[in-house]
């Protein structure tokens, strides 16, 4: 017991010091809106989208009047909590018998992964990270001996579901990996009978949970307003949209990670896997269910797409956080199957492969975070010259501004330039949605309008055609209790 609170505490400690910056409170677009409409309103959303754990916290903050500034802080905490008792559960998975620290490591690398980042973003973090601990308790529960262990695992995946429908994307690969790291050794037919078998299992276990999900979710949509998951679904088109955004995501990872570098390391376990001592058929094997447990972890993020709404079909790195499972994975298997430690140049290699890699998702966290904290402070600077632009026009003029007509110019920016464009990154500026919100936060007296088309021409002809990179007294015009603004 003494030896998994130790665990516990070190991999608490590991994953705080990966978020450190992200302590330091700060928005995103969401964020800004929850500041500017309050807890009540955004728990609405939440429950529209079936995100029903997500919609209870937020009612009870609203009670208790928690200032959103100690959220941004409370929520990164119980992320690190959540996630630290996901590592731990992982861990004792693959472990089987063999209490190595390396495994330790390997698990915290599959859940603190460069995708897990953008999760920490929100400020309802809390809840998706806990959603990923009830989706790990549903795979464990598959572990035990317990008599009703299927009906207890749906129940752990319908609540993981609850919390956030795509970190839902963790079970199905983590599944087929717990199976195959303990199935018995045996003749290879047995083996794949009892894989498909259990396997099986998995799969009905987890379409219930949709299914549970789906049921609550269109229950929902009866009393509240509708979701962008509900209705126009076109399966073909859906199944193309799916596997476009597949491709993508592969190919970039959303800009959570230096691709070059992450898929330079992938490359060098490959090599590494492909030069390894082991049988050939037994090789074979193992190569196999390494395979198609790295097609699970890419593809199944994006079966959720085959069931929403085909217009508003979207996807963000949040929703495929299993698709950055891939290098651990592999060092998993190398571990267990590929007999890494058995000479000094073997062990020494494959030692260093995982230091780099746990050394290159670090730089990535601390890297993107401080980047992400330079995005905000460069969105709070823009308001806070427009705030200050307003308080000296109505000094000067004598006259109180009531309506903020607003519109972009030619080839507003999207990312804040802090070298990389992703979450962390977004304007407040970037949406209408979280532009009105921002403006809003400026001051919520004033009531902001979108801009006509006549308006732009009369306030901002001889400037519509310019691309601004940075705010510009240009872009605020004035005209008696109206601001007419131009977002660059």
């Amino acid at each position: 017991m003494k030896d998994k609170i130790f665990k516990y505490i070190f991999i608490l400690l590991l994953g705080c010091a990966f978020t450190c910056i992200l302590f330091i409170p700060s928005f995103n677009m969401d964020g800004i809106c929850t500041k500017y409409y309050g807890y009540d309103l955004t728990s609405l959303n939440f429950l529209g989208a079936g995100r029903l754990l997500t919609y209870v916290s937020y009612i009870f903050f609203s009670i208790i009047k928690l200032p959103i500034d100690i959220l941004s802080i409370l929520s990164i905490l119980l992320s690190n909590i959540f996630l630290s008792i996901a590592v731990i559960d992982v861990y004792e998975m693959i472990k089987n018998a063999k209490n190595s620290r390396l495994l330790l490591i390997l698990s915290f690398l599959l859940i603190y992964n460069p995708i897990t980042l953008e999760l920490f973003l929100f400020d309802e973090s809390f809840i998706m990270c806990l959603g990923i601990l009830f989706g790990i308790k549903g795979i464990k529960v598959l572990n035990s001996n317990l008599k009703f262990k299927y009906f207890i695992s749906i129940i752990f995946t319908s609540l993981c579901a609850m919390c956030y429908q795509g970190v839902l994307c963790v079970f199905l690969p983590l599944c087929f990996l717990n199976i195959v790291l303990n199935v018995k050794e045996n003749n290879i037919k047995i083996e794949l009978n009892y894989i498909i078998k259990e396997f099986f299992k998995v799969i009905i276990v987890y379409f219930s949970a949709l299914l549970i999900n789906f049921i609550i979710f269109k229950f929902i949509n009866i009393f509240v307003i509708t979701s962008q998951k509900v209705g126009n679904i076109n399966i073909i088109e859906n199944i193309k949209y799916a596997i476009t955004l597949c491709i993508w995501s592969i190919k970039t990872l959303d800009g959570y990670t230096n691709i070059k570098i992450y898929y330079l390391i992938m490359f060098l376990f490959v090599i590494y896997l492909i030069v390894s001592k082991n049988n050939k058929k037994t090789k074979t094997k193992y190569i196999f269910y390494l395979l198609f447990t790295i097609i699970l972890s890419v593809g199944s993020p994006f079966i959720i797409n085959l069931a929403m709404n085909t217009i508003e079909n979207y996807t963000a790195a949040r929703m495929y956080i299993s698709s950055g499972f891939v290098i651990p994975i592999i060092s998993i298997f190398i571990y267990k199957y590929f007999n890494p430690l058995t000479k000094n140049m073997y062990k020494i290699t494959f030692y260093t492969l995982i230091c780099i890699y746990f050394v290159f998702v670090f730089a990535g966290y601390i890297v993107i975070s401080k980047g992400g904290l330079d995005s905000y402070n460069m969105d709070i600077k823009y308001m806070d010259n427009i705030k200050n632009e307003i308080i000296n026009y109505e000094n000067e003029s004598g006259k109180k501004v009531k309506k903020v007509y607003w519109t972009y110019d030619i080839d507003s920016k999207f990312c804040n330039d802090v070298g990389f464009c992703n979450s962390y990154s977004y304007r407040f500026f970037a949406r209408d949605w979280s532009a009105e919100s921002a403006i809003g936060v400026i001051n919520d007296d004033i009531m902001y309008v979108q801009m006509k088309d006549e308006d732009k021409i009369k306030y901002f002809n001889k400037n519509l055609s310019k691309d601004y990179t940075e705010y510009s007294k240009e872009q605020l015009v004035f005209d008696n209790e109206n601001l007419y603004l131009l977002i660059y």
